[in-house]
């Protein structure tokens, strides 16, 4: 998670939606990082824990969230899998039903929306917080920029991991991707469909 003060901004940063990418840019520009534990439950700290000083002040910020298209994040997931985690390694379609539509582990599992779940729909008391903008890894230097932030010709990549993309995917991996991240494609506006597949 992005915050800055000064812009009144909260960022929730899922992993492998360019979360390193935008803590290394944003923090040059007066932004504070907040980056929990990547380990298995872990998840929900890594996005969604706000500090005290903005959850004091909550009305007056704007709540944003960085999103990714589910194939293309489940692809980087898979590839995050393989440099991480010793060999041998699944195969892209084992991946996917056991690591991520099976729920086991929670860094691979969680979709965006269900991790935005505990600040919008807190089961424990505290006041609701609605995320009502997306920084798009697709648009992310016009995104960032209509949120007022100066980002260079050339955005950083950090931390890429080795995968191939939309190239993973036969019509079986693409449908648990579909029915995995249902809400994220809904929510978020991203069509279903690779053209030869589906």
């Amino acid at each position: 998670m992005i915050y800055s003060l000064g812009r009144s901004l909260v960022l929730f940063t899922p992993p492998k939606c360019a979360a390193n990418s935008l803590h290394d840019l944003l923090t040059t520009q007066g932004c504070m990082s907040v980056i929990g534990p990547q380990l298995d439950g872990g998840v929900d700290i890594h996005t969604t824990v706000l500090p005290w000083d903005v959850y004091d002040r909550r009305e007056q910020y704007t709540f944003a969230v960085a999103v990714r298209h589910p194939y293309e994040r489940a692809a980087s997931l898979f590839g995050h899998y393989k440099a991480y985690w010793p060999a041998p390694h699944l195969s892209f379609l084992a991946f996917l039903r056991e690591l991520v539509v099976a729920p086991r582990f929670a860094f691979f599992h969680s979709t965006i929306s269900s991790m935005l779940q505990p600040v919008e729909q807190p089961l424990d008391g505290r006041p609701p917080i609605q995320v009502t903008k997306y920084v798009r890894v697709e648009t992310l230097a016009a995104d960032l920029r209509a949120l007022g932030f100066d980002v260079p010709a050339a955005m950083p990549h950090v931390n890429r991991s080795e995968h191939r993309g939309r190239r993973e995917y036969c019509a079986e991996s693409m449908r648990l991707v579909d029915q995995w991240a249902l809400h994220d494609f809904r929510r978020f506006g991203y069509e279903r469909g690779i053209s030869g597949l589906a």
